[in-house]
């Protein structure tokens, strides 16, 4: 997919900076340094290992306090990528220091705050995305073609699921706290809303059970829900954290990124929680510089690499903000359904 034009080859890059150098950020890092219209020029985050790796690597500027960067005049759009309960306040906040903002999900943790960022958005004139990123998949994007075409007739059904080790996984203290944002609902299920809600459409009603059966973890782990759409199609959604199942096995050990997965390893996230003496010194020896990141979809080649895949967004944002799927009151759309679930 050539994302490229001559007009856009021609205007200056996007001077961007990144709030939480984590796993997302680090995503984000990665399409931003492939993407000819960005330019990344600062970090923010508050611990110092990844703002270390972060200054080292990029030769940028970086910060421990959101203010800061947001005062920056060399930066003209922020990516945030903090934990939950800040995206609302500081997606506000950077658009009243006059940068754009492209905000990971979910937008806000009520509705009300949504309200309050998309008003702040109408206020400033400002350009305002919510980053949920799998409807850029290839893959979902196939389904989503096959859909509209109508070749295979009306779509009735949705079945979507996913068994991963979330739960388990090195986290601060606060994803555990569901008022804060903790738990899978915000996290992990708010992806598979942003799936069936582009396949399926706008949404009549949510019913849903959330649940937590780890006594070691207090967030929700586990979460069945059932939507029901306008046209009168409907979407089961099914979402477990636990680690006693890894559902990539029932598509030859493809992950999420559509790379190849080691069946070996499935059960390790447990073993190494279970091991750990502290969750705290695990999480902090994570960020960006930690992982090893994917740069390509071997089984999508066809398609798309990852590079396209995150920077999608951008060229979307840029070309035609107030249309994006992922503009503004399509963020609040999605938290709708995952805030009625998390209370249903």
């Amino acid at each position: 997919m050539n994302i490229e034009t001559t007009a856009h080859a021609a205007q200056p890059p996007i001077r961007l900076g990144i709030a939480g150098l984590g796993l997302a950020g680090s995503f984000m890092i990665r399409a931003a340094v492939a993407h000819p219209r960005i330019a990344l020029c600062a970090g923010m985050d508050p611990l110092p290992r990844p703002r270390e790796a972060f200054a080292r690597q990029f030769d940028a500027q970086v910060y421990s306090d959101f203010h800061e960067l947001c005062r920056d005049p060399s930066v003209e759009a922020i990516y945030i990528s903090s934990p939950h309960r800040f995206h609302a306040s500081q997606a506000v906040e950077a658009m009243e220091q006059g940068k754009h903002v492209l905000v990971e999900k979910p937008l806000a943790l009520t509705l009300e705050e949504c309200d309050e960022v998309i008003a702040a958005a109408d206020r400033t004139g400002l350009h305002l995305i919510v980053g949920h990123t799998h409807a850029f998949d290839p893959n979902i994007r196939e389904i989503h073609r096959i859909i509209e075409s109508g070749e295979l007739g009306r779509l009735g059904m949705i079945l979507a699921f996913n068994y991963n080790d979330f739960l388990l996984r090195p986290h601060r203290s606060d994803e555990f706290d569901s008022e804060r944002g903790g738990g899978i609902a915000f996290n992990q299920v708010a992806h598979q809303i942003e799936i069936v809600r582009l396949l399926g459409g706008r949404i009549r009603s949510v019913r849903a059970n959330v649940g937590a059966l780890d006594a070691s973890r207090l967030a929700a782990g586990h979460c069945m829900a059932f939507l029901e759409f306008e046209d009168g199609a409907a979407a089961s959604v099914v979402f477990s954290s636990y680690d006693f199942f890894d559902s990539d096995e029932l598509h030859h050990w493809i992950a999420e990124g559509g790379t190849d997965k080691e069946p070996h390893r499935h059960g390790k996230t447990r073993e190494a929680f279970l091991a750990r003496a502290s969750d705290l010194e695990a999480h902090e020896a994570l960020g960006f510089g930690a992982r090893i990141l994917p740069t390509e979809q071997p089984y999508w080649i066809d398609c798309c690499d990852l590079r396209t895949w995150r920077h999608a967004a951008f060229t979307e944002w840029h070309s035609d903000p107030r249309r994006s799927w992922h503009a503004r009151d399509c963020g609040a759309s999605r938290c709708r359904p995952t805030w009625t679930r998390e209370r249903s």
